[in-house]
């Protein structure tokens, strides 16, 4: 998604990614919310690093990833909890 900035992740927006190993998110744009089971079905995913700014994270937004490991979370100074 190089290039495309978003700014928010609905629920499975990774589903069909099942195999990916690592993924790395940085976006000029803060994530406004990060939704329910954005990640579910990322099951060998081991590790996930977001770079900007996320204003909101709904509880079970990281469910569905039981091989994760490693979850940075980086220059997310809005982010004031955690679900």
């Amino acid at each position: 998604m190089s290039g495309s900035p978003i700014s928010e992740l609905t629920g499975y927006t990774f589903s069909g990614l099942g195999n990916l190993t690592d993924l790395s998110l940085n976006s000029p744009v803060a994530y406004d919310v990060i939704h329910s089971h954005a990640f579910d079905g990322l099951t060998s995913l081991v590790g996930l690093s977001i770079n900007n700014d996320i204003k909101k994270i709904e509880s079970e937004a990281f469910v569905g990833m039981p091989s994760l490991t490693s979850l940075r979370l980086n220059n997310a100074p809005s982010l004031t909890e955690l679900p």
